[in-house]
């Protein structure tokens, strides 16, 4: 999360490379909206949430359904996607 002083710069640097890494995530407006569309476009009612949407915060996402739900973060010097599955509170966490 974007803190202040000066872990804020340090943030703002990180994720000066987001752009360059996901430059489809910041065409579709950020990590949600890109899962929101290729879930809709796959036919699934699922809904995708993130943290705050006034802030633009294009690293994270998360989708839930009842006691089931999986939070997705990207890389911010790599080009990685992590993710997790809970189910009844047993996470397990994965990265492509």
């Amino acid at each position: 999360m974007v803190g202040s002083g000066l872990g804020n710069c340090k943030s703002m640097e990180i994720a000066k490379d987001i752009p360059e890494l996901y430059p489809e995530l910041i065409e579709q407006g950020g990590l949600a909206n890109a899962l929101q569309a290729t879930l809709r476009k796959i036919g699934s009612s699922l809904s995708v949430s993130e943290l705050d949407k006034s802030s633009n915060f294009i690293v994270y996402a998360r989708v839930e359904l009842g006691e089931r739900f999986s939070q997705i973060y990207i890389g911010t010097k790599t080009r990685m996607f992590s993710f997790d599955f809970c189910s009844n509170s047993e996470p397990k966490l994965f990265s492509i």
